[in-house]
């Protein structure tokens, strides 16, 4: 986070926490995936398995983006006003006690089976999950929770992996916390040079950066950094 007095350039304008099995990511059909991944075979990717070995989170978001992983679909309930008492199938997370939400993936279909023998395994690649992920407002990506080699990508590698600007969601939970605080900014963008710019005075910057530096989110989110200028 850095601080400048000088005006920039002009803006640019164990619980489980369930979604509709009809779509992921963004609204994508999961029948898609389907018919791409047709013939696999179910196994895991070894370039994946190799990096997840290594232990280096680089190297497991280089691996995904060429690879594919399963998404698991489970059973979210049953309808009590259906005479069938049919099942609705939800994309599964895991929410964490302090109430962060993990995205799981699975590097094969005996992965998934290990963790859950019920679930139903979905092919899709590693970048999708990502966005699958942010998409739920996921912190994580947690791949073969029941392993056999479990590795959890954070909110900063499932960002990069998803290679989708995410600096319009950082900038909308600026605004949300500054406005539960009672704060003003005179604005908040996103520059021509890349940082998300918040734009402030001198009564109010040092609360703003005490506010930031707790939000490993944001900065997840905006990985060109944040800006605050005074006005």
């Amino acid at each position: 986070m850095s601080i400048r007095s000088e005006k920039p350039a002009q803006p640019e304008k164990p619980a489980q926490h369930e979604k509709q099995a009809a779509s992921f990511g963004g609204g994508r059909s999961l029948a898609d995936p389907l018919v791409r991944w047709k013939d696999d075979t179910g196994v895991a990717d070894q370039q994946l398995m190799l990096a997840l070995k290594s232990g280096e989170s680089l190297g497991v978001v280089q691996a995904l983006r060429s690879g594919r992983v399963f998404i698991a679909l489970a059973k979210s309930g049953v309808d009590p006003e259906s005479s069938e008492k049919s099942s609705d199938m939800s994309v599964v997370c895991i929410t964490s006690t302090d109430g962060r939400i993990g995205l799981l993936a699975f590097t094969s279909v005996e992965s998934l089976a290990q963790w859950n023998a019920d679930a139903r395994p979905i092919p899709i690649t590693g970048t999708d999950a990502a966005i699958a992920a942010l998409d739920e407002s996921a912190q994580a990506l947690i791949i073969d929770p029941a392993g056999p080699i479990p590795f959890t990508l954070t909110l900063p590698d499932v960002v990069e992996l998803s290679g989708i600007d995410q600096r319009q969601r950082a900038i909308e939970i600026i605004e949300s916390m500054l406005t539960r605080a009672n704060i003003h900014a005179h604005s908040i963008y996103v520059s021509a040079e890349g940082p998300v710019v918040i734009e402030t005075d001198s009564t109010t910057v040092k609360t703003i950066q005490q506010l930031l530096a707790g939000r490993s989110d944001i900065h997840a989110y905006a990985p060109s950094g944040i800006a605050l200028v005074l006005r």
